[in-house]
């Protein structure tokens, strides 16, 4: 019996460059799909979505219909339309899906993991306030304003400088316009039951708050009561008096000292009542800050300069009564003032780190750049990718002409912050940018 060697195939009849086993490429992540997206996309615009799912294999839609498998929403601000009700594109799936269409819904965030876009668009991302401020086009002041009613709250802060959680604020900056716009809480807590029905993993700030209508007013409450959203003013708690009735520890009657919000400010030119108030002795150096800090919020500048001077009176090394003092004299338009309280600020607590930027930004503004790059290199040391700092320290360089300097510090800015009109600039900036001494500056 003969033996035959196995017979090997003639590399003749292989397709040339061949030389490989084909592999079958998997199918793309949204074949098959139709899409539509609810509500405002953190990460990227409606049209620039609706090309990712072309890309990605699907059919991008405007809206939900019979076809639709899959509606994605967005998470930046709360998908609720202008009378407060759940947005109608989630609505109208909601009602397909109970009818037994095969629609799912997914979180922005879920449908950029199943793109594969995760980790170059993060939607859970952290924003200063300065950065928060050009990013959703609200006073810096305003965004302060929410943390100290309690509507908003600082995922972590370093050297003071609070870091918030984008989707909280932007939910709250939702819920602001809603109240502004005349909503009636009622109407928006309705809508906020329905999202939490469809998303009941999904924590949202507003799970935080509680919503109460007073007199048409949107309250949240915070340790010591309840607080209207807009206007800052404290108002009784109606329910919890009811709740509580009056005993030896609990007589029912308010205490002010417990309220600072509701003590009237005193001018001092109104001596009478300034004694009066000196004799009553209720307000302490906090509660004259806690009035700055109110009244700086609603405006009224030199009245709330006056409150702060006052609280630093009894308590010198307050700084951040020195750094709210600061930003009231600088919106006044009297910077060198600014700066002297600034410099009060890093003098009673070094790693302060929004007043190393602030007194940065002033000294630029009063002609001093060395000083200001100085003051912006402090910061840095604490913070070495704060944003708002490398920023404004790379327009100070471009200004000052040390343009590879200042292309240095855009490029570290744009690692931290992609978009808003700072990061448009930045990159406006570094395309004008040649690479050498005569770099261009805007």
């Amino acid at each position: 019996m003969s033996h035959h060697e196995p017979q090997q195939p003639d590399s003749s009849d292989e397709p040339a460059g061949s030389d490989t086993v084909p592999v079958l490429e998997s199918s793309p992540p949204l074949a098959a799909e139709s899409v539509c997206f609810a509500g405002r996309l953190a990460s990227m615009t409606h049209e620039e979505a609706g090309h990712v799912v072309e890309q990605a294999g699907g059919v991008a839609t405007a809206s939900v219909t019979r076809e639709t498998t899959l509606l994605v929403v967005g998470e930046s601000g709360l998908p609720l339309e202008h009378d407060g009700r759940v947005s109608r594109k989630i609505e109208r799936a909601w009602q397909l899906r109970e009818a037994g269409q095969p629609l799912r819904l997914l979180k922005e965030t879920d449908w950029l993991q199943l793109t594969g876009l995760a980790e170059s668009h993060n939607t859970q991302r952290t924003c200063t306030p300065a950065v928060l401020s050009q990013l959703l086009d609200i006073p810096v002041s305003a965004i302060r304003r929410w943390e100290r009613l309690g509507l908003i709250r600082p995922v972590k802060k370093v050297g003071r400088l609070p870091w918030y959680s984008f989707q909280e604020v932007t939910a709250a900056r939702r819920l602001i316009e809603l109240h502004e716009q005349g909503v009636s809480p009622g109407l928006i807590q309705s809508g906020l039951e329905q999202l939490a029905r469809l998303f009941p993993d999904v924590e949202r700030p507003l799970v935080q708050l509680e919503l109460l209508a007073s007199g048409g007013q949107m309250l949240v409450r915070d340790a010591a009561g309840l607080v209207n959203v807009t206007s800052g003013q404290r108002s009784f708690d109606f329910a919890e008096l009811e709740s509580s009735p009056p005993s030896a520890d609990n007589p029912g009657s308010s205490d002010e000292n417990h309220l600072p919000d509701v003590l009237a400010f005193v001018p001092r030119n109104d001596a009478a009542a300034q004694a009066a108030e000196t004799e009553s002795g209720t307000r302490t150096p906090a509660d004259w800050y806690e009035t700055g800090c109110r009244l700086s919020d609603e405006n009224h500048l030199p009245e709330a300069a006056e409150a702060f001077r006052i609280c630093l009176m009894d308590f010198p090394d307050h700084a951040e009564a020195h750094f709210r003092l600061g930003d009231v004299l600088h919106r006044m338009g009297r910077p060198e003032a600014a700066l002297e309280r600034y410099c009060m600020a890093v003098a009673v607590e070094h790693d302060y780190l929004e007043a190393w930027t602030l007194l940065g930004s002033v000294y630029a503004e009063t002609g001093e750049p060395e000083t200001a790059l100085d003051a912006f290199q402090a910061a840095l040391l604490i913070a070495p990718n704060c944003p708002e700092t490398l920023y404004q320290q790379a327009q100070v360089l471009a200004a000052a002409g040390r343009a590879e300097a200042a292309a240095a510090s855009y490029r570290s800015f744009l690692e931290q912050e992609q978009d808003g009109p700072w990061a448009e600039s930045a990159r406006d900036w570094l395309a004008g940018f040649s690479g050498g001494p005569q770099g261009q500056s805007t």
